[in-house]
Order: structure tokens, then C-alpha cells, then sequence
């Protein structure tokens, strides 16, 4: 089991690798005056995530569940681990309110719409509308730490348990690696490429700029941090 990994400031992975489908799962946590969970991961790593989660903070504290669209890979473990987040609201866009229905989640739920920022207490979560691959989903990002959480756009497969890397600056060939990575992930998704030009310019403009990113955190695959990484991934993405 990888134990917890600091992204950023008040920041952490603690999520797992999934050997057989050959692939992460993200989801990341927030600490401060308003525990955040970002996604959950599907039902098979709940109990994983929770051990993660218990040894930076007890669950019971955890105030939000931020969900960034309603596959389950991203919201299969949320009943279970709201059995130990006992307190928390689940942040969703509101047409994901019937999925979470499915799983049994009544009236733990809390509307975000496009554009909405949610205080954290330490820092402000912001929620964006990606619908390229589901009409619901969202990216988020989160300052000051200037964090673009961003759900399966620039997820990338992980053929072994080495290759999820937190990638610096200084990691060019892991970078080039990446980005073709991320690129069969987009493939096997079925992108459109004209819409996810599209949001990637939107994002990029309500956010304030690309140079307002440090760090992409995506539900699968490794997590690059860097202004020059930051840019070269959107460039290269909002280009092809």
C-alpha cells in the first residue's frame, strides 16, 4: 500500500494503484478549517482510503466530499466512507443528485453550480464545468496552493506502480512520458478534442491565467507540478 503523499501545502494523495486494471486512483485531501475530501475512488478502495485519511485526520472531521462527476471509479466508495465521514456534505453538481440517489446518499448532498467557490477556511475551492465526458462533471481548483484538480483530463495510465510519480520540474523525459500517456488516456475516453480545447481555454481564463497553476492533480495517473510543466501541458492540449 503507498502510504499518503503531500502534494502541496495542507495537501495530500491518499488514494491507490489498482494492479489489475493498471491505473491510479486519486483522490486527494485538504486539511485546514474545513476538511475536503476530493473524490472517493470506487467501493474496492474504500477501506484503503479511509486508513490513508485516519492518519492525517479523523474522518468523523472531514466537513466536505467535493465530487467531480459520477463514474464510479469516482464515487463508488462515497456510502462507505460516509460511514466514517459521518459529518460531511457531499459538493456535487446537481445532476448527479440521481446517481447519488442509486447508492443510497439522501440528505447529505449540497448543490455547487459553475463558478461557485466554496470557503475552506486556510483557502477557497472553485468549481468549474468540464461536461466532455459526462453533461455533470467539474474540475476544481483550489487556492492559494493553486491546484487544478481535473478529474480524467490529463489522467493517464499507470502500467506499473513505479511509474505514479509526483513529476518536478526536473523530470523533462518523465514529463514527455507523461504527456503521451495522458494522451492514450484521452484516446481510450473518446475525446472530443474540439470541446476539450474548448474548456481548457475557458478554464484557463476563469482561473486567471495558466501561470495562476502550480500543480495538476488528475483522478488517475501521476500529478505534475511545476508553472513550466503546468504550461507545457495545457499548451500542447489546447494545440492538438
Amino acid at each position: 500500500m503507498i502510504a499518503p503523499l503531500k502534494v502541496a501545502k495542507d495537501v495530500f494523495w491518499v488514494g491507490s494503484y489498482l494492479k489489475y486494471a493498471k491505473i491510479t486512483i486519486n483522490p486527494y485531501l485538504i486539511l485546514g478549517g474545513a476538511p475536503t475530501l476530493i473524490d472517493t475512488g470506487p467501493e474496492i478502495v474504500a477501506i484503503e482510503v479511509a486508513e490513508k485519511i485516519s492518519k492525517l485526520t479523523e474522518p468523523s472531521k472531514i466537513k466536505y466530499i467535493a465530487i467531480s462527476h459520477e463514474h464510479p471509479d469516482h464515487i463508488g466508495a462515497l456510502p462507505l466512507m460516509l460511514t466514517f465521514a459521518y459529518n460531511a456534505k457531499v459538493l456535487t453538481e446537481r445532476r448527479n443528485r440521481v446517481f447519488l440517489y442509486f447508492l443510497g446518499i439522501v440528505g447529505h448532498m449540497m448543490d455547487v453550480k459553475d463558478g461557485e467557490t466554496i470557503n475552506l477556511g486556510k483557502g477557497k475551492l472553485t468549481f468549474l464545468k468540464f461536461p466532455i465526458e459526462t453533461v455533470s462533471a467539474m474540475v476544481m481548483f483550489l487556492e492559494p496552493q493553486g491546484i487544478l484538480f481535473t478529474q480524467d483530463i490529463f489522467g493517464s495510465v499507470t502500467f506499473k506502480k513505479s511509474d505514479f510519480k509526483v513529476i518536478s520540474e526536473d523530470d523533462k523525459n518523465e514529463l514527455e512520458t507523461t504527456i503521451k500517456h495522458i494522451e492514450l488516456f484521452h484516446d481510450e475516453l473518446e475525446f472530443d478534442k474540439t470541446l476539450l480545447r474548448h474548456y481548457l481555454h475557458r478554464t484557463v481564463e476563469l482561473i486567471g491565467g495558466i501561470d495562476k497553476i502550480n500543480i495538476i492533480a488528475p483522478g488517475h495517473g501521476s500529478i505534475v507540478k511545476g508553472k513550466n510543466n503546468v504550461k507545457t501541458i495545457f499548451e500542447h492540449f489546447m494545440s492538438n
